[in-house]
């Protein structure tokens, strides 16, 4: 009896986007965004990922209007 019913379970990988998907809905982000870009929403959350994914933070020095792009782990 206990071989059937280890054929029945199964495993599922579903990997960083699905967490981040997850978050996104209940932070409203994704609601706001489909509200503001109905056409580009899922390609602005999918560039959000891979920059996080990535490690990568975009910012700007505000004092002396420099542009940055860094990876995470030069960041202090």
């Amino acid at each position: 009896m206990e071989e059937n019913k280890a054929q029945n379970d199964k495993r599922k990988f579903y990997g960083a986007n699905l967490l981040l998907n997850l978050i996104a809905k209940k932070l409203g982000l994704t609601s706001n965004l489909k509200e503001c870009f109905p056409d580009l929403y899922k390609e602005i959350l999918s560039v959000a990922q891979y920059l996080i994914l990535e490690k990568i933070v975009l910012y700007q020095d505000m004092k002396n209007g420099v542009k940055f792009i860094k990876h995470l782990t030069e960041v202090n």
